[in-house]
């Protein structure tokens, strides 16, 4: 039976990559396809407590025989191995922050050789040169070659023999991204921007299609709606009750804003009376933070009008965001599961991924600052409901809309490869 790696961000926690993972599969399993599917990120990891995957290197499979990956996606277009080794540390214990050195090194070293060669094969000498020794000395005293390639877009020629090769809901675009996917066999982009560009580069068997997390609800719903019974769900519903706003705000914008948007809040809590139930959807590095969320908030807002979600299961954020009266974000992924369960929701401090996605996919185009935050929530909150079921009717509609969006132009798992 063939080997099929399902390769991505997955060896870290952010709940996005995680789906990624699920939905992959399950798009796999259910075409039909007979293939050994292995869960991979650069390193090892196991991410089975927040209900990842158990996650083996990429490294272990370089020299197998007809080797397909489905590079499962996100902002990948850009992400230097560098970068991404930085976001692989052990999230519940915050032990041993960073890289241990000999993964680190075992890394390099088992990929060097490979990596010279595609340098040589794709890439003009002077750049050679320029890169290979303007590459720096990391502080464990060697360095893969971080500059000369994207971490999540492997090129073939890194492998002995690779197979089909499919870039799945990828976003971002670099020159060593496009050059690596210029040799795939299927490529399907969820911004239409880095798809124009990868067009525009010659790239072939592109597609654009909304990220496959629009895919959530369709395949995993009774599990979602089943957390209900989960232990984190019920303490928390037993604080707040049934009715409450969701925030999830990224440690980078809260840092940058907290005044402001803890101003917002508290003004929002005096006009509606809804509790805020605050949530992590990734705790690696630069994602969020429950201890920020608390240093934050916990004396600035009222006393029982706030609740700190503790449980980073991927299922029961799916949940939470799921059952809000109203969701405020700055992950792409909470404001895509809060379009699938049809939630009044405003994105915060959108940057260019966030921002194409609601442009293009999105129904709801609802958008704030911190300065406008309160504002805006009080707005969206206080939208008449349409009592006829012309808008449930909508609604649906539009998770349909995106749904059949991606199962036409983005599956690539259809059992003829």
């Amino acid at each position: 039976m063939s080997k099929t790696v399902l390769f991505g961000a997955i060896g870290r926690h952010n709940f996005g990559d995680l789906l990624f993972a699920h939905i992959v599969e399950r798009m796999i399993r259910d075409s039909g396809i007979e293939t050994d599917i292995h869960f991979c990120d650069l390193l090892a990891r196991d991410m089975t407590p927040y209900d990842g995957h158990d996650v083996e290197s990429i490294t272990s499979f370089l020299d197998i025989d007809d080797l397909n990956i489905v590079h499962i996606g996100g902002q990948t277009g850009g992400c230097s191995v560098e970068a991404a080794l930085k976001m692989l540390e052990d999230p519940a214990t915050k032990s041993g922050f960073g890289i241990r050195a000999q993964e680190y090194i075992a890394f390099a070293l088992k990929n060097i050789h490979r990596r010279i060669r595609y340098i040589r094969r794709f890439l003009p000498i002077d750049l050679i040169r320029e890169r290979l020794f303007a590459a720096r000395l990391s502080s464990f005293g060697i360095s893969p070659l971080s500059s000369v390639e994207v971490a999540y877009l492997l090129p073939k020629a890194l492998f002995r023999a690779p197979g089909i090769f499919v870039a799945n809901s990828i976003g971002g675009n670099s020159k060593p991204a496009l050059q690596n996917l210029a040799s795939y066999d299927y490529v399907g982009f969820r911004d239409r921007q880095s798809y124009l560009i990868a067009r525009d580069h010659g790239i072939e068997n592109l597609h654009l299609a909304p990220d496959c997390a629009v895919l959530t609800r369709y395949l995993f719903e009774e599990l979602i709606v089943g957390r209900s019974s989960r232990e984190a769900i019920r303490k928390m519903r037993a604080a707040v009750g049934k009715d409450y706003v969701a925030i999830q705000i990224n440690t980078s914008i809260l840092d940058a804003h907290g005044r402001e948007i803890e101003e917002a809040l508290s003004e929002f809590i005096n006009r509606t009376s809804l509790p805020l139930v605050f949530f992590c959807a990734g705790i690696a590095p630069q994602h969020d933070s429950a201890e920020q969320y608390r240093a934050r908030f916990m004396n600035g807002l009222e006393q029982g009008k706030i609740y700190f979600f503790d449980s980073y299961n991927i299922w029961d954020i799916c949940h939470v965001i799921s059952n809000a009266t109203l969701i405020v974000g700055t992950s792409l992924h909470v404001r895509i599961i809060a379009s699938l369960y049809e939630r009044k929701r405003l994105t915060l401090c959108g940057d260019h991924k966030q921002n194409s996605y609601i442009d293009e996919w999105d129904f709801s185009k609802e958008k704030t600052q911190p300065e406008r935050l309160y504002d805006d929530a009080v707005r969206i909150l206080s939208a008449p409901h349409d009592e006829t079921g012309d808008r449930e009717n909508t609604l649906a509609l539009e998770r349909l809309y995106l749904e059949m969006n991606f199962l036409n132009m983005g599956l690539w798992a259809d059992g003829k490869g």
